[in-house]
């Protein structure tokens, strides 16, 4: 926040040299509307598909090598959609921090 207050201070005062008025453009006004309850959605639902694989693979109480690739592929399912939700949580705190920090400056 300091150093945009900076570049505009010292925008307005090069354009104040020249004889101009420095005039800053608006932001970009980025409409991210994150679907977070559908990620939680989508996470629940890859959690209970890799939690049915591990209870139908570990029903003998063993875990062969293709039941072990099931449990993996599902694991990763899970984790892209963790990943969603968590990349769209950051991104939404990011276009508030933004705004706050516009409003503010």
């Amino acid at each position: 926040m300091d150093q945009t207050l900076s570049a505009t201070r010292i925008m307005e005062a090069m354009a104040n040299q020249f004889g101009g008025v420095f005039v800053p453009l608006p932001r970009a006004v980025v409409d991210v509307t994150p679907n977070i309850v559908g990620d939680v959605t989508q996470m629940s639902a890859e959690f209970g598909a890799l939690m049915r694989e591990v209870a139908e693979d570990f029903s003998d109480g063993a875990i062969a090598f293709n039941e072990l690739q099931r449990v993996e592929d599902e694991a990763h399912k899970l984790r892209l959609a963790l990943y969603r939700l968590h990349g769209d949580l950051r991104g939404l705190n990011d276009v508030q921090r933004t705004a706050v920090i516009a409003t503010t400056a």
